[in-house]
């Protein structure tokens, strides 16, 4: 009777342990996949800054951010001529 006690507490613990495993892998997993929302949705509103910038700087209606978002449009767009090259 004391080895069947024993042999079920052991299966208990291991379940337990499975179950802590299983806990954890899907934690792992849910932060996985919010850091690549959150990503995603960094890469969306700095998009739709750059979109808004270049409407305002296109209808003159340019606001003091939009010099710099100027700036970074031209670079970006390679009709920017270094003098050092």
């Amino acid at each position: 009777m004391d080895a069947v006690q024993k042999r079920r507490e052991a299966f208990e613990q291991e379940l337990l342990q499975k179950e802590k495993e299983r806990r954890e892998e899907e934690k792992q997993r849910e932060l996985e996949q919010h850091g690549e929302w959150t990503r995603q949705e960094e890469r969306f509103f700095a998009e739709q800054l750059r979109r808004r910038s270049a409407i305002r700087i296109r209808e003159g209606r340019e606001q003091p951010i939009d010099v710099l978002a100027k700036n970074v449009l031209v670079l970006e767009s390679g009709v920017y001529d270094d003098p050092d090259s």
